[in-house]
């Protein structure tokens, strides 16, 4: 192979890979649901999606980029609400990121409007407790709040710069 095309397909490996395989089989959209609902064990305003070792080998203090497209059916606003939580300190592998609160107040104004926004987070891996066996992606709206949301086009990816959604490269393994 040329040297030039070698240097390209490196490149292109690296820089905008989504990290999570089968990330639309973690799609999911809860904005329908009515107060109250229980999903999976869990009040609807909580989901945790596993997204296996997508992220387990890497090392201590890597920057990754998370975004993902939200929806938010929006059923209560206050002084703190409507927000996102996106974390995964409930269910760590390996690896564990900060914390990250989304404020989506500036983005609605009525109760029952709906939000749809693309959401960047930038942080860094720290070593996970290891609670799982692969690391999870959690998102809170607040127990209570019926904010019910959906959360589709999920890639996570090293580096601080957000790219579209790209399926894992292993996704496309076999595809013609």
């Amino acid at each position: 192979m040329p040297e030039f095309i070698k240097l390209v397909d490196e490149s292109l490996a690296v820089k905008g890979r989504n990290l999570v395989i089968n990330s639309k089989d973690l799609e999911f959209d809860h904005t329908a649901l009515q107060p109250g609902s229980i999903v999976g064990g869990y009040k609807a305003e909580f989901v945790s999606k596993s997204v296996g070792n997508a992220y387990k080998d890497a090392p201590i203090g890597q920057p990754i980029t998370i975004s993902f497209d939200l929806k938010m059916k929006v059923n209560t606003i206050t002084s703190t609400l409507p927000y996102l939580a996106v974390y995964n300190s409930n269910h760590q592998g390996d690896r564990s990121f900060d914390y990250n609160t989304i404020d989506l107040k500036p983005y609605c104004s009525n109760v029952g409007e709906v939000i749809n926004r693309k959401i960047v987070i930038k942080t860094r891996l720290y070593a996970g407790s290891k609670v799982k066996d692969s690391n999870h992606i959690e998102f809170y709206s607040d127990y209570d709040s019926s904010n019910y949301f959906g959360i589709s086009n999920l890639k996570i990816e090293y580096g601080h710069e957000a790219t579209d959604w790209t399926e894992a490269p292993e996704d496309l393994e076999g595809v013609s």
